[in-house]
């Protein structure tokens, strides 16, 4: 075999091993799998927690507005764990919103400010904000692509 046809057989018996799931999950789901370590969200090569509060606010702004969001993707491990692949900021973000994010930095229960299109939500927080919009925080879909 030749160079190119070993590359072409290594991508298709790669390609072959590798199976695909894709969820619609509830925040409030996602959350509950977080807490209960069934979703690991810093892996080594994920990047940090970098959303300013105005882009935090932004998506919570989103999520109550029902406006569509890019999926999550993550990688199932070998105890059927999900490790996060591509959505870090979207989860943190809402993760430390309800003060659930496990980190050293404190960023847990930040306030909301003043959004581009809901000017009023300055200064609400998980414990201010009224309760059916915590709900739809909660109940907002986010697609899952799960890569087994």
């Amino acid at each position: 075999m030749n160079k190119d046809e070993i590359l072409e057989k290594e991508v298709v018996e790669t390609r072959n091993s590798l199976s695909t799931d894709r969820l619609d999950m509830s925040f409030g789901e996602i959350m509950s799998m977080y807490e209960r370590g069934e979703l690991i969200i810093d892996p080594e090569f994920q990047r940090l927690f970098r959303w300013t509060d105005y882009q935090k606010t932004r998506f919570i702004e989103s999520l109550l507005l029902g406006i569509p969001i890019p999926p999550i993707f993550v990688a199932e491990d070998k105890d059927g764990r999900w490790e996060l692949v591509d959505g870090l900021q979207r989860l943190s973000t809402v993760l430390s919103f309800f003060g659930l994010l496990k980190t050293s930095t404190g960023k847990n229960r930040w306030k909301l400010i003043e959004a581009e299109l809901i000017k009023s939500f300055e200064g609400y927080d998980e414990n201010s904000l009224p309760l059916k919009f915590q709900l739809n925080i909660k109940r907002a879909v986010c697609r899952v692509e799960v890569i087994k």
